[in-house]
């Protein structure tokens, strides 16, 4: 179970993150493959987050590449949603305990894990 701490941490290593969106540059001979962010709009440059060239590790799988850059915008949304479905389980927890249907109280508080219920 991720502990409300744990999400807080992941969702900071998201915001120290370059900025996206996050596009993946495959390149065919291996000399310049990586993830890059999208043009400036005004400078027209992209921000280089990830590149085998800068690194000298080697080429980057295209699926690796697409999941590096489509990690930008995933993560932040997977922690929203989990905020989202423990905000609503905690609503149902409340629901329970106020209403004492208490195995559904137990149950929501369970999942919630030693952080949540009522």
């Amino acid at each position: 179970m991720i502990t409300v701490s744990e999400l807080a941490s992941m969702e900071a290593r998201c915001n120290a993150a370059t900025p996206g969106p996050w596009f993946h540059v495959p390149c065919p001979d291996g000399w310049n493959d990586g993830v890059f962010t999208t043009p400036d709009p005004i400078l027209g440059d992209s921000t280089t987050v990830f590149s085998t060239l800068e690194g000298n590790m080697g080429m980057v799988s295209e699926e690796d590449g697409r999941f590096i850059a489509h990690a930008r915008a995933d993560v932040p949304a997977l922690i929203a949603e989990v905020r989202r479905f423990r905000a609503a389980l905690q609503a149902v927890a409340d629901c329970a305990h106020a209403s004492g249907c208490t195995r559904t109280w137990e149950i929501a508080r369970e999942a919630l894990g030693e952080e949540g219920g009522a």
